[in-house]
């Protein structure tokens, strides 16, 4: 047994001597002294760092033996000092588990040793008797040197080697108290010590000497007392007293300064952001001899935590014990210390239950000084490897500590009922504590915000859940979750409460779901194998009986045996697993408890088991099991045993009593594993079905928006932990409420949802499909956006996915939706069809795709697919050098997948072609278009693919989609045939041939096309002679049927057609065609002969013509013949001419259209020759292009202004083109593009805003120069838009606009987009409330009627403000405008009643009977200047009632308003809108009746009805005035006696109203 132990024991005593841990240093340096180690152990075992170590220590240090003398000289000790590392590395609950594994191996060596033979004992009771000797000489007044600090320190370091033994027993008891007695005064001295910085060095050093002094002092009576068999008289209160004084003093003045910035006296009133970055950055002390004094103080906790068993103390002790270590817990970079303060705590709570309040009444105060540094976040390191709060341990361990017995060697009624007590003990004080804590910390309080300390909090509890170490972290998480489901669904709560609780409830739902799917695994047959291999290795470990052990592998309790053996292994070196294993065993003898109460009452009551499981109130009732004996009492019989057996638990020993050579190995996992197992059966993980219906409810309740929207990301986190969730009905049905939700942000959340669920299965994209569908054209933009990703993750996810066509087609849609949305949509098409494709298989089914969407979007728009593979190959120039780089490296990815995709679909139309159906012509058709619109962007992939595609023009046009094929190859040509230089002229002539026969058959579109693709081919071949006739055919046929009475009208309209397109593609004044007998002017004037007939359809086919014709020849479009007939279709309001009408726009938009097309190309051109020629020709276009429109402008924008869609987004795209060229200033156009952002038809809307916009970017302030007239064409245009039964304009709509916060309006104004531009600049903004302020005054130039002044003052009273500036400047500028105008018009109404009326009109009202009579008397004449007068208050009026409208809705004051300065800083004025009443609506009663038109045949009523206009504006204007006597009463009371302004105080009031003007109103209209 000697050997044995002498071969262990090596391992420990080398560790010590690695010195790895700085706080054990002092006590492994004695103890190698101690011992003659070399020579205990052969040298083959001893590490050679070891022996240099020694030989080294031997040259410069006495090292006792035993035969050391009284004559020794003290041992002078080397300090290393302590660097705190800066990572999350360092582990203190390690350090400390390892300390006192190792001071259990040191106590087993020294346990059985003669004290005589000991030279550590010999010295110190050497020692002790010199000192004794002194004192007995020295009893009437001590001094210092009885014991030098030199003396003092030795002894510490004997003391704590000695203290593990039983040697102090053997000394004298009375010398002992002298000791205890003289070192007592030592340490009262420490207590009022104090050092400071600004002190001088050699004075710290000496303070420092004295601290350590009575540091030793403490260290030595502590050793003393805590010494095992030593007696309890050297258990002296008062000295006890003055240690933990001492203790705390020092604590408070010296290291929590030195280790923690926020305890800093100089930082006390600092900025608490420059005190949160210090504790961020500090890492520990910096000074040697704090350091030192820091390793003492770990040795002083430990000693507090052996002397807290020995007995009980006086409550000033525990007082004080409680506070310091409380106080640990609160400061950074004291790991060491806070590892000690967490079993100390636990202790004392254990032990003295009157103190339990205060303690948690401490730490919920001190809440604010937790640790915030990442390195000190979460320093408790579990066994699991994961990390938490030492404050949340601490928590655990004193709700486990809680959990008692008096003698766990009886198992009597009086163990169980005191285990039971305990135990409700423990769930009444874990519930007062979380409602503390999250009434301190789980909410925003004021400026303070601890939110943060409550979700680490949660989380930490999350992350223990299940350990066998913690199981109070259920109770603690049941008993939270009742909290919050409680606080959320209360609704007298305040909302922000409400959002908070319901927040944390998602995250533990989340997290019992989750723990739920992992548990059920736990009944696999793998896994009920594995716990039986462990539940074995654990039994056999302490029992060798196999017969005992055959019935243990049986016993149902198995498992909750073989946790107990595991924590009272853990407890040799781990105290506070001591309260684990008592919480364990009293929650399940409550559970057997809570069985036997209920069965014994069923078996009274003689009723059957419930056949429904109910839910039951006590958080730890137990889920009835599903096995059913024969009968209760049998049941009964059966937990009564399992009772007893839980009790005989109390007594279950260790391994380390039954064979200490063989040590606990089993994996952390497997006893994981097996709490796992033992959770699976407690009720807290059934409590998931309550809190996932509590969630539920909110969608069927009448819940606000922010709980809707809280509840449904709830149901995310959820979802996202288990995706099956969502199989559930109830969840199905919140997802459908959550989608037709009135708020984005519900809808969004929904959408969310179901995003996260579908994606990875197709059935359910399918059953989810159309709601999707319905909501990509949602109102919010955040919705539309969420969808727009989860339709491009299945594209990307589930490429064989059957509505992958119809995906990409709700996907165009949104091209030219938010730009946000616009980038989403192009990233997912570059994505899943320009991409690099791994297989052939990927690109047949990219072609395959893009086909059938071809199919299905081609109703709408075929050129979608042209459009978006610019978007890919045209770069931006004002790009940046590195994204210009980028992009090329993209467009070769793109060309490299434009050449597959296009080698595909030649592919593809051989395969087609085989077949004979409506379907696959359709694809045929979709077929070329797709080939067109990729061989446009890169024509030589085309190229080598002519001859297959050339086939397809001579077929036999039966059908549209034949017609289609024909116009589509002929496009394809016209951009290929330029690239055939080396094919041979008959191919050409063949083509060519095929080209002029179209133009007989063909119908409108193959013509042109046609016409075009044999421009192309006769560029190449110069066959000019074949233009020529063609021209001079169908020239003929025109001629021949101009002289006819009876004409064939289609074939006249072809031919006109034919010649106009002809001359769009042929210049028939070039050199080449100087042959040709008929001259342009001749053929202009051909047409302009048709276009005066009298036949609607052959009008309509020469304008169209004379628009191809006038691309050509644009310097017709200056003749007065050209212009007169233009103007005259243009000016023509007639509905039946509105064909007409479109077409001369349409001719219009073509010819800018093809200027842009040829200066482009001329551009080109310019830049690859230097002929100066070209130049002129370049200058020449741009002139006439910019003479026409300057011509043809006017009557342009007039057109728009009617109630055709058609004309109205024909006007749009013309005044697109020429603004684009720049052709005319752009201010002409901006009243009508203002008109134009208010318009019904989106396009025109979109497209409008995008062009003031960019006006705006060019010239900053240009907008604002035509406001007036732009409200005023507003005014117009919603006029005829309005039908006839609408007499009143209303300047505010019900479109869906935005807010601020993230609600819906009932309104917004018409012209909001309008002021949405311009109120990012406060000057630009300002302006434009001037200026529409103007247009209330009778006397300026911009005055309205009354309609047009209703409609812009709706327009102030709903434009988007978002800054508190905005409503209280336009409020201003009302006064302003009213202390003028107002008074006036009131004192002219005066003077006028008393001139007619002999009335004399007061500030009282009017007494109607005193002026009926003279009223009816007045003639007509007087009356009528009554009236004029009158109507010059109307536009008062309505400024009046606007003004009361801002100041309701955004809760302003006259207080605030006085308080408002619009010179202020930005910074001040610009402060945002928090709160606006959303459920209150402008509506100006006064004058929507004076606007309502009413027959009032009697002529006095009328004279009445004045009077009381009158009135009730009087009464406003007096109101308005009242107002402003009392805005100067409060700045007179601001004033101060001697008449100067007090600016300092009136400033900052200024500024505290801005800032705090946001009522705290709990109005529900409020948002």
């Amino acid at each position: 047994m000697t050997d044995e132990f002498e071969f262990q024991t090596p391992r420990i005593i080398i560790d010590k001597l690695q010195f790895d841990d700085p706080g054990i240093f002092f006590c492994s340096y004695c103890f190698f002294h101690s011992f003659s180690f070399l020579e205990l152990f052969p040298l083959e075992l001893i590490p050679d760092l070891v022996i240099q170590r020694s030989k080294r220590r031997q040259k410069s240090t006495p090292i006792y033996d035993d035969n050391d003398d009284d004559n020794d000289e003290p041992v002078k000790k080397r300090i290393r000092r302590i660097e705190i590392s800066t990572d999350n590395s360092y582990d203190a609950m390690s350090v400390l588990k390892k300390k006192t594994r190792d001071r259990l191996a040191r106590k087993v060596l020294d346990i059985d040793a003669d004290p005589n033979e000991n030279a550590s004992f010999k010295r110190f009771k050497m020692l002790l008797e010199i000192f004794n000797d002194d004192y007995e000489r020295q009893s009437s007044e001590f001094t210092d040197d009885l014991l030098s600090n030199q003396t003092l320190d030795e002894m510490a370091n004997l003391s704590e080697k000695l203290k593990l033994s039983t040697y102090f027993s053997h000394l004298n008891i009375n010398q002992l108290k002298h000791l205890i007695e003289f070192l007592s005064i030592r340490i009262q001295q420490g207590i009022e010590l104090q050092t400071n910085p600004q002190d001088d060095r050699q004075w710290r050093e000496i303070i420092f000497e004295k601290l350590i002094s009575s540091a030793n002092a403490s260290e030595i009576v502590l050793n003393l007392m805590t010494t095992s068999t030593m007696s309890k008289e050297i258990l002296v209160e008062n000295v006890i007293e003055h240690t933990v004084l001492f203790i705390k003093s020092q604590l408070t003045k010296l290291i929590f300064p030195e280790y923690d910035p926020l305890y800093r006296h100089d930082n006390q009133a600092n900025d608490q952001q420059l005190i949160k970055q210090k504790r961020s950055k500090i890492t520990g002390s910096k000074c040697k001899h704090v350091q030192i004094f820091y390793n003492k103080l770990i040795s002083l906790f430990q000693c507090i935590t052996d002397l807290l068993s020995l007995g009980k103390y006086t409550d000033t002790i525990i007082l004080a014990i409680s506070s310091f270590t409380i106080s640990c817990i609160f400061v950074e970079n004291i790991f060491d210390l806070q590892a000690h303060a967490i079993q100390i705590l636990p202790a004392i709570f254990s032990r003295y239950e009157h103190h339990r309040d205060s303690i948690f009444d401490d730490i919920i105060c001190s809440l604010n000084r937790l640790p915030t540094s990442k390195k000190s976040l979460r320093s408790y390191r579990l066994s699991s490897g994961h990390s938490i709060q030492m404050f949340t341990a601490l928590i655990m361990h004193l709700i486990q500590s809680i959990v008692t017995i008096q003698n766990s060697n009886i198992q009597d009624a009086t163990n169980e009922l005191q285990l039971l007590t305990s135990y409700s003990q423990a769930q009444n004080l874990a519930f007062k504590f979380l409602t503390l804590f999250f009434r301190s910390c789980g909410i925003k309080q004021g400026e303070d915000d601890y939110r943060n300390l409550f979700e680490c909090f949660l989380e930490d509890l999350l992350i223990a859940a299940n350990l066998p170490e913690w199981p109070s972290s259920e109770i603690l998480l049941t008993l939270l979750s009742r909290i919050l489901m409680k606080n959320f669904s209360n609704q007298t709560l305040p909302i922000q409460v409400r959002l908070q609780s319901l927040d944390y409830l998602g995250s533990v739902a989340a997290q019992l779901r989750k723990d739920t799917i992992e548990l059920d695994l736990l009944n696999t047959r793998e896994y009920q194998q594995r716990l039986e291999t462990i539940i074995e290795k654990t039994l056999s470990l302490i029992e060798f009986d196999e017969d005992l052990l055959e019935i243990y592998r049986t016993d149902p309790l198995r498992y909750q045996r073989s946790l107990i053996i595991y924590l009272n292994d853990l407890n040799q070196y781990e105290p506070t697993s001591q309260y684990a294993k008592m919480f364990h065993l009293g929650q399940w003898i409550r559970d057997v408890y809570l069985t036997i109460e209920r069965l014994t009452q069923q078996l009274t009551r003689q009723v059957q088991p419930r056949r429904h499981t109910e839910f039951i109130d006590d958080i730890d009732e137990p889920i009835q099991s599903t096995t059913q004996p024969s009968s209760i009492a049998d049941e009964i019989d059966l937990k009564k045993a399992e009772k007893l057996t839980l009790m005989k638990m109390l007594t279950l020993s260790s391994t380390q009593n039954h064979h200490q050579q063989q040590r606990f190995d089993i994996d952390y996992d497997d006893i994981c594993l097996l709490g796992h197992y033992l959770t699976y059966n407690r009720p807290f993980l059934k409590t998931f079905d309550i809190y996932l219906k509590q969630l539920a409810a909110v969608f069927q309740s009448e819940a606000g928006t922010n709980i809707r929207s809280k509840a449904m990301k709830c149901l995310c986190t959820v979802v996202e932990s288990d995706p099956t969730i969502l199989g559930r009905n109830d969840i199905k049905s919140c997802v459908q409420v959550g989608l037709t939700d009135k708020s984005v942000s519900v809808r969004e959340a929904a959408i969310d949802l179901i995003g996260r669920y579908i994606v990875q299965k197709q059935f359910l994209i399918l059953q989810y499909y159309d709601i999707l569908c319905e909501r990509s054209i949602d109102t919010g933009v955040s919705v539309r956006k969420r969808v727009v990703k989860i339709f491009r993750d299945i594209c990307i996810s589930q490429p064989s996915f059957v509505r992958l066509p119809d995906i990409g087609s709700r996907l165009l849609r949104r091209m030219y939706d938010a730009d946000s949305i616009r980038k989403l949509v192009l990233d997912t098409f570059q994505q899943i069809w320009f991409s690099s494709a791994s297989n052939s298989n990927e690109i047949r089914r990219r072609v395959q795709i893009i086909i059938d969407v071809l199919i299905d979007y081609q109703k709408q728009n075929n050129t979608w697919l042209e459009n978006l593979i610019k978007e890919f190959v045209q770069i931006n120039d004002k790009q940046s050098n590195e994204e210009k780089k980028k992009f090329y490296e993209q467009k070769k990815l793109i060309d490299k997948s434009i050449q597959q995709l296009i080698n595909e679909l030649v592919e593809s139309i051989l395969k087609i072609e085989s077949a004979n159906d409506q379907i696959s012509s359709n694809k045929m058709v979709a077929t070329f278009i797709a080939l067109y619109a990729l061989g446009k962007s890169q024509p030589e992939y085309v190229l080598p693919h002519v001859s297959t595609v050339v086939e397809y023009l001579n077929i036999k046009c039966t059908s549209y989609n034949d017609n289609m094929i024909v116009q589509y190859v002929a496009k394809i040509l016209e951009f290929t045939i330029p690239l055939m230089k080396s094919v041979s002229s008959s191919i050409i002539y063949s083509l060519e041939g095929s080209l002029t026969k179209l133009l007989l058959v063909s119908g409108q579109l193959v013509i042109h096309s046609s016409i075009a693709c044999l421009a192309s081919a006769i560029r190449l071949s110069k066959n000019y002679a074949l233009i020529k006739e063609v021209f001079q055919r169908y020239y003929s046929f025109v001629i021949e049927y101009k002289d006819k009475s009876n004409i064939n009208q289609a074939q006249l309209a072809r031919s006109i057609y034919i010649l106009g397109v002809l001359c769009k593609y042929f210049d028939f004044e070039k050199i080449e065609y100087e042959d040709l007998q008929i001259s342009i002017d001749k053929l202009f004037e051909l047409l302009i002969y048709f276009l005066q007939i009298n036949d609607s359809m052959i009008q309509l086919k020469t304008l169209v013509a004379l628009g191809y014709f006038l691309q050509r020849y644009g310097h017709y479009l200056l003749d007065d013949p050209i212009r007169q007939i233009y103007h005259s279709y243009l000016v023509d309001s007639r509905s039946q001419t509105n064909q007409l009408r479109c077409q001369v726009l349409i001719n219009l938009e073509d010819y800018f259209r093809d200027c842009i097309r040829r200066m482009a190309e001329q551009d080109i051109e310019y830049l690859q020759t230097t002929n100066e020629e070209l130049k002129d020709t370049t200058d020449i276009h741009s002139e006439m292009a910019s003479s026409i429109a300057q011509c043809y402008l006017r009557v342009i924008l007039d057109t728009y202004l009617t109630n055709d869609e058609i004309i109205r987004q024909c006007v749009r795209k013309v005044v697109t083109c020429i603004l684009n060229q720049g052709l005319v200033h752009p201010i002409q156009f901006i009243p009508y593009l203002i008109a134009m952002t208010t318009d019904h038809d989106i396009n025109t809307q979109q497209n409008a805003e995008q062009n003031l916009q960019d006006l705006d970017k060019t010239n900053p302030g240009i907008i604002q120069t035509k406001v007036i007239q732009g409200l005023k064409m507003s005014y117009q245009l919603q006029k005829l838009f309005s039908s006839s039964n609408i007499i009143i304009i209303r300047g505010m709509t019900k479109i869906t606009v935005q807010h601020l916060l993230n609600q819906q309006l009932p309104f917004c104004s018409i012209n909001h987009f309008l002021y949405s531009l311009i109120r990012t600049s406060r000057v630009y903004r300002r302006g434009l409330i001037n200026q529409l302020l103007k247009m209330f005054e009778q006397d300026s130039t911009n005055s309205i009627s009354l309609d047009e002044q209703l409609f812009v003052a709706d327009n102030l009273a709903y434009f988007p403000y978002q800054v508190q500036d905005e409503p209280f400047y336009l409020i201003e500028q009302i006064d302003l405008t009213l202390s003028v105008s107002g008074s006036t018009q009131l004192q002219q109404l005066r003077e006028l009643f008393k001139k007619y009326l002999d009335y004399i009109d007061d500030d009282e009202g009017i007494d109607m009977k005193k002026i009926e009579k003279k009223l009816y008397d007045i003639s007509d004449e007087d009356f009528n200047e009554l009236v004029q007068c009158f109507q010059l208050t109307r536009p008062t009026m309505l400024l009046l009632l606007l003004k009361s409208y801002l100041k309701d809705i955004y809760s302003i004051t006259d207080t605030k308003m006085l308080e408002y300065d619009h010179n202020e800083s930005v910074k001040i004025t610009d402060r945002p809108i928090i709160t606006r009443k959303i459920n209150v609506n402008f509506e100006p009663k006064f004058i929507l009746e004076i606007l309502q038109p009413t027959k009032q045949d009697d002529r006095f009523e009328k004279r009445r009805q004045l009077i009381k206009d009158f009135v009730e504006f009087k009464r406003y204007l007096l109101a308005f005035d009242n107002d402003i006597e009392e805005t100067l009463q409060s700045m007179n009371d601001l004033l101060p006696t001697k008449g100067k302004k007090k600016s300092g105080a009136a400033h900052s009031k200024r500024k505290k109203v801005m800032i705090d003007s946001d009522d705290d109103s709990t109005d529900e209209n409020y948002c």
